[in-house]
């Protein structure tokens, strides 16, 4: 005859940290130990585009929300999460007040409470949580995402609710989704052990890009079944690697940790394991996490008493309820966002029609699919493959019936996601960005790169600002003076530590980079209005105006004169449509077609190239005599071609980051690409 031991549902944790330590990241997740009372905390924090002081701002995070939440006087896992929240939102007010606030748009931070049945959470940024039991997986934030974080109360939110037995929740990083798509994480989630559901993962995201990072914590209610032989005298549990102990041991906490060679994955049992025998109809008292019992029979065995609601109805009646039922509690210092507990459970009837609502997550969870196939055939360079599935995820993306805000904006950066991996599937390269300089408040137009120094046009006054990519500080503005010239409107070239612009008076000016004074260029001319475009080459100006004639002008001691028409028959070149243009002695000029026409001492000649998939909207074209590539973006496909002179394709960047490129500047020595995105300066490399 055999004992058969029955446990109480208890907490089973695993995570995983993958590429945690990036050149301008960070990313950690902390599991305290077991408090009887208050249970575990768990934190996720990352912070991107960080420099070293603010990747500190994690540590802070972790050390003061676990100080405050086990030292508060609250005996009740919510009650000391809201207390701690409340001490670690004033610290974390002083410290922007002698740092800065950037660090809040780039932090992805989550804080939970576990005790027992019972988790309570609040969050910053872009962290997912997912409820999962049985066939159901729902968002149980969803709706309620990405508020303006007020930097004197940062965490202003606990959510709070139950999991219910046999499920699971799961908390990943955004970028995640991006290569398991969530039906898959349901299957890993329920159908293994925490600790193999984490390797499986892992071994997925092993496959994604070095450069990024990723952090997942999943958290499982089930029982342990045990079976031992009655000669067993000291029955003992075993737990993977750790030391046995045994049976009702008074130890408070048991860890089961594996140590990776790269990468960080830990598994712990968070509830007491304690038996002891007791009669079949006793009836068992838990109160504020204490120890859970089992009962042991040798006959009969009485099952612990289950906490109804498992299954697909409460899962569904998650997304429901949150949101809706909001308290507000502190005098508005926190805000408790509940779920429901779980209900008991009626057997279900027919299943009706998904609700219109629920039509919107089937089409994305379809389109999701498609994408991590398209990015796994990707990997092993079956690109016309991909292709195929990301063209079928983008016709998927255009149905999704978007009616809210947030499905909008879900359905804008999915639509570029896929949009991106197809550039990737024709063979273009993914470039990964680094932040050299955030413009909040400007608005930049134009950018360029003169003895190391990039300079940026803002738009709205004409005015100049200095940014070094090598130490990437903050923009410097140039206190320049000028008179009788009018706000700048556009860069032309640089000559020797100078700026030539047009200023909206109808001029030319000139910046003087070492006194940072602008003074006024004479430049003598037969027409009025902007140009196109212009080039400086061996101190002679070269523009092509707005009627689409290309002109050239010599250098004097106040300005440009000596107009001449520089093409020598301009019945052979139509320059109508020029979009930019470059000088390296030979003469480039980009038409908004994608045409490049090259003119040599005033004669075309023939050049022409073929790139794939075709040009959108060719904005910008760049070289010089001592470049060896010619360098183009197209706008509309956000990615820069670069070709060589002969016109072959060298190269071809893109990445997921970019937005609204509207200009570059090139360090061909350095193999660095400057790139004005928005408010944004991003760096690649080539």
């Amino acid at each position: 005859m055999r004992l058969v031991f029955f446990y109480h549902m208890k907490n089973y944790l695993a995570k995983l940290v993958l590429n945690p330590n990036q050149t301008n990241g960070n990313l950690q997740i902390f599991l305290s130990p077991t408090n009887d009372y208050l249970g575990q905390l768990l934190i996720i924090s990352e912070i991107k585009d960080a420099d070293e002081q603010n990747k500190k701002i994690v540590k802070q995070i972790i050390d003061e929300t676990n100080t405050h939440y086990f030292n508060s006087i609250a005996r009740d896992s919510e009650k000391a999460l809201e207390d701690a929240l409340q001490k670690v939102n004033f610290s974390l007010s002083e410290t922007i007040k002698q740092t800065s606030k950037k660090w809040l748009k780039s932090s992805n931070t989550i804080i939970i409470a576990l005790c027992k049945q019972d988790v309570h959470f609040s969050k910053i940024g872009k962290i997912n949580a997912f409820l999962t039991s049985g066939k159901e997986i729902t968002n149980i934030i969803e709706g309620c995402g990405e508020e303006e974080v007020n930097p004197v109360k940062i965490f202003a939110n606990i959510y709070s609710g139950n999991i219910p037995d046999k499920a699971a929740i799961i908390f990943l990083t955004e970028n995640i989704l991006d290569y398991i798509a969530q039906d898959k994480l349901r299957k890993l989630a329920i159908e293994n052990s925490t600790t193999a559901a984490m390797s499986q993962i892992e071994e997925i995201l092993k496959k994604g890009p070095r450069d990024k990072s990723f952090g997942c914590l999943l958290i499982k209610r089930d029982k342990e079944e045990k079976t031992v032989e009655p000669a067993q005298t000291t029955p003992t549990i075993k737990s993977d690697d750790i030391a046995t102990r045994p049976l009702g041991s008074a130890d408070n906490d048991t860890a089961i940790i594996k140590d990776e060679p790269t990468t960080l994955a830990e598994s712990i049992f968070v509830d007491k394991k304690e038996m002891a025998s007791a009669p079949a109809d006793e009836e068992e008292s838990n109160e504020n996490c204490e120890n859970e019992n089992s009962m042991i029979t040798s006959i009969k065995t009485k099952k612990p008493k289950q906490p109804p609601g498992t299954g697909s109805k409460v899962a569904r009646r998650v997304a429901l309820v949150l949101g809706l039922s909001i308290i507000i509690v502190a005098a508005g210092v926190i805000v408790k966002v509940y779920w429901p507990k779980p209900e008991p459970v009626e057997p279900a009837p027919t299943p009706e029609p998904a609700p219109i609502e629920n039509q919107f997550q089937t089409i994305l969870n379809n389109v999701q699919a498609k994408f991590i196939e398209a990015q796994n055939l990707l990997l092993i360079d079956k690109k016309a493959e991909a292709g195929v599935a990301l063209t079928a995820a983008a016709q998927l993306t255009e149905t999704l019936p978007a009616t809210t805000p947030d499905q909008v904006n879900q359905k804008t950066m999915l639509k570029k996601k896929v949009a991106t991996q197809l550039l990737i599937s024709q063979g273009i390269k993914l470039a990964t960005p680094q932040l050299v300089a955030d413009l909040v408040g400007l608005s930049p137009t134009q950018l360029i790169l003169v003895g190391g120094n990039l300079y940026i046009l803002n738009s709205t006054d004409g005015s100049i600002y200095q940014i070094n990519p090598a130490t990437k500080e903050s923009a410097k503005k140039l206190k320049t003076a000028s008179q009788g010239i009018g706000n700048l409107a556009s860069f032309i070239d640089s000559s020797s530590n100078n700026l030539i612009a047009y200023h909206s008076l109808d001029g030319l000016a000139q910046v003087d980079l070492t006194s940072n004074k602008i003074l006024p260029l004479e430049w003598i001319r037969g027409w009025t209005g902007a140009p196109i475009t212009g080039d400086i080459y061996q101190n002679k100006l070269y523009v092509i105006s707005a009627s689409a004639t290309l002109l050239k002008y010599t250098n004097s001691l106040t300005g440009f004169m000596q107009e001449v028409s520089w093409v020598k028959d301009p019945t052979q070149v139509n320059l109508s449509g020029a979009a930019d243009m470059a000088i390296d002695g030979t003469v480039w000029i980009l038409k908004d077609t994608g045409e490049i026409i090259k003119l040599f001492k005033g004669v075309k000649e023939d050049f022409a190239y073929s790139v794939t998939p075709p040009l959108v909207k060719p904005t910008r074209l760049y070289t010089d005599l001592d470049l060896k590539n010619l360098y183009l973006l197209d706008a509309g496909s956000q990615r820069i071609i670069l070709l060589d002179k002969n016109g072959k394709i060298v190269n071809q960047l893109t990445a997921e980051d970019f937005t609204a490129i509207q200009d570059f500047a090139v360090d061909e020595a350095n193999s660095k690409i400057y790139l004005l995105d928005g408010n944004k300066i991003l760096e690649i490399t080539f």
